[in-house]
């Protein structure tokens, strides 16, 4: 398991804002990708006093680690200017099968069109398992109790596709639109449902998940 170096080169690195918070550990016991989800609070010296995993909402339940993410949050102090202050705040970390960290796309995949082109899926991730996604060949929509976004699909290989923003109802994602989001499948299981790696052309964040397939 690889997670104990990444706490600390992490912890270097995270003084400063929670977006610099190590969250992606590739690991050896999990199968494809879990998450936890913890709530830290923040008091008035910018120092973080109480963590909480939210467990109904985490898929991942190595103890041993989450007790390490839990006493490696407890550790940290925010600059003393941070907006994080005197409020709590969720995080999310992400753990996947160490196979995938440096998986290249198949060039050859032989997954038949209809399985992925077309069709009902939903997220794996328990915070996002309310979202309806829609596919056909040129258009995905990701549906919500509060939320409905809409992009262009386009296809570069059987393996790979670009999301671009098209319609979004959301402010903050209003200014992406015309941006795109590069997604490599890295496995097909028989039942369509695939892990995916996601980077996004506007910040070139890297996430890592399971898209299940419903029908």
């Amino acid at each position: 398991m690889k997670l104990y170096t990444y706490l600390i080169i992490s912890f270097l690195f995270c003084n400063i804002a929670k977006s610099q918070i190590q969250t992606n550990y590739f690991v050896d016991d999990v199968n494809t990708v879990d998450c936890a989800f913890f709530e830290f609070c923040v008091n008035d010296n910018a120092k973080i006093t109480e963590v909480n995993l939210i467990e109904n909402m985490s898929t991942y339940k190595n103890k041993e680690t989450l007790q390490q993410l839990k006493d490696y949050l407890l550790s940290l102090e925010f600059h003393p200017d941070t907006k994080l202050k005197n409020a709590c705040h969720n995080i999310t970390f992400t753990f996947i099968n160490s196979k995938y960290e440096h998986m290249q796309v198949a060039s050859n995949a032989n997954t038949p069109e209809t399985q992925l082109l077309k069709g009902a899926f939903r997220y794996k991730n328990p915070y996002y398992q309310k979202t309806v996604i829609k596919r056909t060949k040129r258009i995905q929509k990701e549906k919500s109790k509060d939320d409905n976004q809409i992009y262009d699909i386009e296809w570069i290989s059987n393996r790979q596709y670009n999301l671009i923003y098209k319609r979004m109802p959301s402010e903050r994602l209003k200014k992406y639109i015309g941006e795109s989001i590069k997604v490599d499948i890295l496995e097909v299981f028989n039942d369509g449902s695939y892990v995916f790696r996601a980077t996004n052309e506007h910040n070139d964040d890297i996430t890592f998940g399971v898209i299940i397939k419903v029908k």
